[in-house]
């Protein structure tokens, strides 16, 4: 049996931003996973209406149900679900649908509870599934990637998972299909701490946008790059205006005719360099390329851990010789993180030159939006029978099992998923 694709919900509960849609459905939407409102006033922006409620986004106070990446305050995430579910997001009926939901790999017990109490009892969702994201993105490889294997052999292929998402790293290895959880590593740095970074080297500097977070998240995503060569960009960065490729400056927006910063022009800035600025302008020059340097050198911004580069290295490492070159054979970017230029590029090059020689087939590949890859996967799979058949807990068995069947069929559902390839 094979579920209908418009009854199924699947929403990667990310901490950052929630991506949510029918299985039917081609790409998702994007939900700010949070609470915010404007300093000084008592109106409240939850979930969809942050990006629809208000056109203005300056001096947001956001409030997240989520610390270090999991799941914290329940009502608060609860309000967020409601506000997606309603009429004016999704528009969905619960009782007749199949909810697909995301967690983090390593959640505690009793989030994931609260998770499928949320799901049934809050809600009343016919069916659900759990898994962690990273699962769902290995599925969406197996099925579109593998490793170089041949059709219908994908499955016996290794695919190392690089999950750069809003809270954290993680690099997560399978085999088979199957998550390897003794070759998991996990890094704190992630989308938030980029943009935290950012927005404290600025206001020192510059102009105080500590009140900022949502317009400094925009500038990071527009104006930083991984640099392919941090000494000499370091260099570069120093160098007088005229002669420093680097520098540019960012415009901010003002939320009335415009509602999203730009790279003001070479030549207008050079005429505008001479001013003492005009407090709607920023001038970014080493800041582009050392805010994202935390992930591959976490110690540049106080975290005492081992680079990107260095988790996946030490990761495939862990594990048995005749599965590290299908890991290393098939590194796949998933997380926003991903889209910074030159992530690819610099973790390719990095671990091809700490992996050992007898393993030189190093391949890094991304998905043109590597923040949907979870998404896709779960939507993917809902399409399966072996889904309907033997992963999805209905609310009648729910009422007659409640979480210790959840847990039994969601753990073992990880055996099933190289038969839905």
């Amino acid at each position: 049996m094979v579920l209908d694709s418009n009854k199924v919900v699947v929403l990667d509960n990310g901490s950052g931003n929630i991506k949510v849609g029918l299985a039917a459905d081609e790409t998702p939407k994007l939900v700010p996973n949070a609470v915010m409102k404007k300093k000084g006033a008592r109106q409240l922006y939850i979930g969809p209406q942050i990006i629809n409620g208000s056109k203005s986004k300056a001096s947001l106070l956001s409030k997240s149900a989520f610390e270090l990446g999991y799941m914290m305050d329940a009502e608060l995430e609860r309000q967020v679900w409601q506000a997606v579910f309603d009429k004016d997001c999704m528009g969905i009926n619960p009782a007749d649908t199949t909810l697909v939901v995301t967690e983090p790999v390593f959640n505690f017990a009793p989030i994931q509870e609260t998770l499928d109490e949320i799901a049934f009892e809050e809600f009343g969702f016919d069916g659900l599934f759990r898994a962690p994201a990273a699962d769902l993105a290995a599925y969406r490889n197996y099925r579109t990637v593998g490793a170089g294997a041949a059709a219908g052999a994908a499955v016996n292929a290794g695919c190392m998972i690089v999950d750069a998402g809003f809270a954290f790293t993680h690099t997560i290895p399978y085999f088979n299909c199957r998550r390897i959880d003794a070759g998991i590593r996990r890094m704190d740095v992630g989308g938030k701490m980029l943009t935290n970074y950012l927005k404290r080297q600025v206001s020192f500097r510059q102009l105080d946008l500590n009140d900022e977070t949502y317009v400094v998240n925009q500038m990071k995503e527009d104006v930083c790059f991984v640099s392919q060569n941090y000494t000499a960009d370091a260099i570069t960065s120093a160098k007088k205006p005229n002669e420093n490729g680097l520098l540019l400056e960012y415009t901010l927006p003002d939320f009335e005719s415009t509602v999203r910063g730009s790279i003001r022009p070479r030549e207008d800035m050079m005429r505008h360099i001479a001013t003492d600025g005009d407090g709607q302008s920023v001038r970014l020059s080493n800041e582009r390329f050392s805010v994202p340097e935390l992930l591959f050198q976490p110690s540049d911004g106080g975290v005492h851990q081992i680079g990107v580069s260095d988790c996946v290295v030490n990761s495939v490492a862990s594990l048995p010789p005749t599965v590290q070159p299908s890991l290393l054979a098939n590194i796949s970017i998933v997380g926003g993180c991903g889209r910074l230029p030159g992530f690819k590029e610099r973790l390719t090059r990095e671990v091809r030159a700490a992996a050992s020689t007898a393993y030189a087939d190093v391949n890094v590949v991304m998905d043109d939006a590597p923040e949907l890859q979870a998404w896709h996967g779960g939507s993917a799979l809902a399409k399966t029978a072996a889904f309907a058949d033997s992963m999805v807990v209905t609310k009648a068995q729910w009422h007659e099992e409640g979480h210790e069947l959840c847990k039994a069929r969601f753990l073992a559902a990880q055996t099933k998923f190289a038969e839905a390839v």
